[in-house]
């Protein structure tokens, strides 16, 4: 194959189409191709594998466009969430795959998920949050619980416990709990949703107290 460099068919341009967020010198890094090699003589799905193992690379696709051009195509990953687990974050993608561990600064904003299995499971509930944003604007984290349901604990500290099916239904009387009582601007500390038709509020021991003197003095 070393024939073909000197025949003309050397590499002499890599095109990179679809990057936006992955740094140009990792693809090309990663890549491994440089100008002078023999084209016909590069694996191209070995290539392909090394790209394809950057966090923020979802797919890719290599190809020779003879006589010395490489073309590189990739469709990078969405960040959806921060994923924390036994005290390491991470940054996940819809479908829950880790894209980097470090430098996550710029990603504070994103809704948070804790547990084994989270990321996972963490599409599905963020979209269906997102739906009901007078609830979704108000949550810290979304904690995974035996692998089956979440718990959302809120900005305030309260913690709503979601059962393990029917979630929309739960979120639908929580809303409206919210958008009737305020509930999230009281002294609550859980809301447990996990009994159909049912809302079970646990509040504070000062609440609990003023609540039942208020009772014996009336």
């Amino acid at each position: 194959m070393t024939a073909t460099a000197g025949a003309g068919l050397a590499v002499r341009e890599v095109l990179v189409r679809g990057r936006q967020i992955t740094a140009r010198d990792d693809l090309i890094a990663a890549l491994d191709i440089h100008s002078g090699m023999p084209i016909l003589a590069i694996d191209m799905e070995e290539a392909r594998q090394r790209v394809e193992s950057l966090g923020w690379v979802k797919s890719a696709t290599i190809a020779r466009r003879l006589p010395d051009t490489i073309y590189l195509q990739v469709e990078e990953r969405k960040a959806l969430a921060l994923w924390q687990h036994e005290g390491r974050v991470a940054l996940i993608d819809r479908d829950g795959a880790v894209i980097q561990r470090r430098k996550l600064e710029g990603f504070a904003a994103l809704p948070r998920v804790v547990g084994e299995d989270a990321p996972a499971n963490a599409a599905r509930l963020l979209d269906l949050l997102n739906t009901y944003p007078a609830v979704s604007g108000q949550v810290e984290a979304a904690v995974r619980v035996s692998g089956r349901r979440w718990n959302l604990r809120l900005r305030n500290g309260i913690d709503i416990r979601l059962p393990a099916d029917d979630v929309a239904t739960a979120l639908d009387r929580l809303a409206e709990y919210q958008r009737e009582h305020a509930l999230f601007e009281r002294d609550v500390i859980a809301v447990d949703l996990r009994v159909p038709d049912r809302l079970i509020v646990r509040v504070n021991g000062e609440a609990a107290k003023r609540a039942r003197v208020a009772g014996e003095n009336t």
